[in-house]
């Protein structure tokens, strides 16, 4: 009888030690790949086979390359989508979204600076 019984909750935690574990890896991954993302005005970087989007550019920041916000990175050659641009900042223009990778959709260009920055321009879809 207590043989059976402790089989019986043995069987119910099976699933939740997987189920578990799974999503350790999806949280995991997350924190991996941000490390692609540009830091203030910086582009980010190109999307990889196990990080398949592109990083986002950093936004703009006064007394770097102008206020102008980083591109956003290329996405990774299985799917991955484009990085966003970043944002300017005062009369920097916005950065470039990243092209997407096969089959991806192209990033968003980032707002110009509020002070007259212009748009920056839309990755392409791959």
């Amino acid at each position: 009888m207590i043989n059976k019984n402790l089989f019986f909750l043995f069987s119910l935690t099976i699933p939740l030690l997987f189920s578990t574990a799974s999503y350790s890896k999806q949280i995991t991954e997350v924190i991996k790949c941000s490390v692609l993302d540009g830091k203030k005005g910086e582009n980010g970087k190109n999307g990889t086979p196990s990080c398949k989007n592109g990083g986002n550019g950093g936004d703009g920041i006064a007394g770097k390359n102008n206020g102008k916000g980083g591109d956003g990175g290329k996405g990774g050659p299985n799917g991955g989508n484009g990085g966003r641009g970043g944002n300017g900042s005062g009369s920097g223009n916005g950065g470039s979204g990243g092209d997407g990778g096969k089959g991806g959709k192209g990033g968003s260009g980032g707002k110009g600076g509020p002070n007259g920055g212009q748009n920056g321009k839309n990755g392409r879809d791959g």
